[in-house]
């Protein structure tokens, strides 16, 4: 459940199926006008995003009132305050805009927060072809690599596919992106897409028509790195069954999702449906699975 999730996996979360991340706004303090005392009276939220559309990266809302709605290039410099584990509770982030304006927003998750306003400046840093924020990681483009040999530079980053395909690999959503290309996959043999019994009479069965959503649609390519199917050995039956998986990039991390169908991933299904959320910063070791007994 989400109350027994972390806060990175439920901002990441957010991310993927609502296409920002909200935090929580405790204060709010424009530069230039005369300080705020005590708690915001109703709900304020600071939504992030990489901006898409007709929706920008930053918007801060006070209730159904939008006070901020500008684009990353609108950002000139943010500071983040974060001294919680100093005592200190008016803990925030500062963005200063090209227009003037200037904010300080008390946020109840300033460490999260940071790294979402780190992820998506680097990356519109990349886009533009300048530096990096000094001393930062999320967002940035990988280096240099450490392998079993030692350090090496790091390869070029991978072209993953963003086309949607059923199980019988036919195209149902072409990737928006330039870099999107489908390449064949062959799933025959035992294996099989199937569902659990709780799946199927708890989650219900495979849908026979589905639609994609409008608000995802113009997100989704924004935010996944590679998608297709894969097998999966069961846990109780050892068989291999088709999953339908997606490999995320948000703002707080990349993630690796698997669902029973594609129809049930973000891009068509209105709830969560993920079977399964891998963190891969946590992930410290990969290797292919091999039939050969004298493999390592």
């Amino acid at each position: 459940t989400r109350a027994e999730q972390s806060k990175r996996l439920r901002f990441a979360l957010d991310e993927i199926h609502k296409g920002a991340c909200s935090f929580t706004v405790l204060n709010a303090q424009e530069r230039g006008k005369p300080p705020a005392t005590g708690m915001l009276s109703v709900e304020s939220k600071l939504m992030l995003c990489a901006g898409f559309a007709d929706i920008p990266g930053i918007v801060y809302a006070e209730g159904t009132n939008v006070i901020v709605a500008c684009s990353w290039d609108d950002l000139r410099r943010y500071e983040v305050w974060d001294r919680v584990y100093q005592g200190e509770h008016a803990n925030g982030i500062e963005l200063e805009f090209t227009d003037g304006r200037s904010f300080f927003f008390v946020l109840l998750d300033v460490l999260q927060a940071g790294c979402a306003v780190e992820h998506f400046w680097n990356r519109r840093q990349l886009k533009k072809g300048l530096p990096f924020m000094p001393k930062s990681t999320h967002g940035r483009t990988i280096i240099k690599i450490n392998t079993l040999t030692g350090e090496i530079p790091a390869p070029p980053a991978p072209i993953g596919c963003l086309d949607v395909v059923d199980e019988n690999n036919v195209l149902v959503r072409q990737g928006k992106l330039a870099s999107a290309r489908r390449t064949s996959i062959n799933l025959s043999g035992n294996a099989k897409r199937k569902s659990t019994f709780v799946g199927t009479y708890v989650k219900g069965k495979k849908a026979m028509d589905f639609q994609i959503k409008p608000r995802t649609d113009k997100y989704w390519d924004s935010i996944v790195k590679h998608q297709g199917w894969l097998l999966k050995k069961g846990g109780v039956s050892k068989n291999w069954i088709k999953r339908y998986a997606v490999l995320y990039s948000t703002a707080m991390g990349h993630f690796l999702c698997y669902y029973s169908d594609f129809v049930k991933s973000p891009l068509f299904h209105t709830e969560e449906r993920e079977r399964r959320v891998i963190d891969l910063s946590k992930t410290t070791f990969i290797r292919p699975r091999s039939n050969n007994k004298e493999a390592p």
